[in-house]
Formats: C-alpha cells, structure tokens, sequence
C-alpha cells in the first residue's frame, strides 16, 4: 500500500488470481476528497505473470484554473444558469450541492473525466467552499501501476471534487 500526502490518499494493489500467463489484480484508490467525503474506486488489471509491479499515488493539475463568482439564476434537473455583470452561463447540474436560484456560487472549470473525452466543463460550486481556491487546480486522484522500470502500465483516476467520476486506462502493455 502507498500513501500520499496531498490528499490522504492510498492505492493498494492485490493480486486476485492466475489465469494461463497473465495475472488478475485488484486496484483499489481511496482518499478523503476536498469535501471531507471518504471515496473508493476500484479497477481489474491483466498483467503478464512475470511483470514486477511498482505502485504510487500521483495527482494531475491544470496550472491555472478559472474561478467566478455569480449569482444563480434558475436550476433544473439538468443546468444551473449562473448570471454575472457581462453574461449567463449555463453549467451541468451534477447533484453534487443542493443550490438554489438567488445563491451565490464559484463556477470553477473542471476537467472532466468521467466523459473519457478529457473536455472542460463548468462545476458550480456553494459560495462559501470548505477549502483553499488554490485546491481547485488539482483534477485527478491517481492510482499508478508501473513496472520495474518505472514505465506505467496502468492509471486509475478520479476526480476529487463530486461523487463518482472514475475511469481506468491502461497505460502500456
């Protein structure tokens, strides 16, 4: 098992079973994310029985992020509009946060991972968020597999913002 410091993440990674020459593992990435929520994602790998495995805990960043302030306009099941001084800007409603019309919300620009497609989108987010803005660059919990030449063979990532958003990609053979 490894451990991070950023966000009190571990990736552990548990060999399952042998079928012919490949090997079956379990990776399983859990962390505490920016909201103080606990999260678990897993992911099966097929490896080659004589690969040797390496594990670490990585994070991805955009190096700037956009943040506004705006006041919310209308909520449906779908968007959030949010008002500002020059525009209207419409974002996804992702159910994370119970927000309401006349509310005001940071509108962060978030990587999008759950699409697979690696798009922007826009989170809304409750005016008064229980950590540091500069938090808000970070994108993705990884769970890295590597071998022993450090060349990663496997991701399992995960947004850290809402609920959900996982994928796994394999990186190599």
């Amino acid at each position: 098992m490894v451990t991070s410091w950023l966000l009190d993440a571990t990736n552990e990674v548990v060999h399952s079973h042998d079928e012919g020459d490949t090997s079956i593992y379990t990776v399983v990435l859990q962390f505490k994310d920016l909201f103080g929520n606990e999260r678990k994602h897993i992911g099966t790998i097929e490896l080659s029985k004589t690969k040797v495995l390496q594990t670490r805990v990585s994070f991805t960043a955009m190096s700037s992020v956009s943040i506004r302030s705006g006041l919310v306009e209308n909520v449906s099941d779908l968007k959030i509009r949010v008002m500002f001084s020059d525009r209207t800007i419409d974002a996804e409603n992702r159910h994370m946060f119970d927000i309401q019309p006349g509310q005001i919300v940071h509108l962060v620009e978030r990587l999008d991972i759950a699409s697979g497609e690696g798009k922007l989108g826009e989170v809304a987010i409750p005016y008064h968020i229980p950590f540091d803005p500069e938090t808000l660059c970070l994108q993705t919990v990884n769970a890295d597999i590597l071998d022993d030449a450090g060349d990663m063979l496997y991701r399992l990532s995960a947004d850290p913002l809402p609920n959900g958003g996982c994928y796994g990609a394999r990186m190599a053979t």
